[in-house]
């Protein structure tokens, strides 16, 4: 996934960055293993101009 975030940003992509979802901002681990999320993450970015 680093790769690709690497290439997002060649390609002109800001900030890119992955959030993990399972720190209790979206869902607790207990929550994210039980429905099968354990490694779960949001890539987020903005294009540059």
């Amino acid at each position: 996934m680093d790769s690709f975030i690497n290439k997002l940003n060649e390609l002109g992509y800001e900030n890119c960055r992955l959030i993990d979802t399972t720190d209790g901002l979206f869902m607790t681990k207990k929550e994210a293993t039980m429905y099968s999320l354990k490694h779960s993450a949001i890539l987020i970015g903005k294009r540059g101009i």
